[in-house]
């Protein structure tokens, strides 16, 4: 969740290849990954995201 806050694309990378990652987990606003990548404009990070499957 941070890493695509900050668009720290090296860090989602990262957090994407472990086994047990919830794309879909929401922080205590209630914003996905998705969502704050997409909200602070960070495309690479959103590209990502996406084709790992996060909605």
């Amino acid at each position: 969740m941070w890493g695509s806050h900050r668009g720290y694309v090296n860090v989602v990378k990262l957090l994407l290849a472990r086994d047990n990652v919830n794309l879909d987990e929401k922080n205590h606003s209630g914003y996905t990954a998705l969502s704050l990548a997409e909200y602070n404009n960070y495309p690479d990070v959103i590209e990502l995201l996406k084709k790992a499957g996060a909605s």
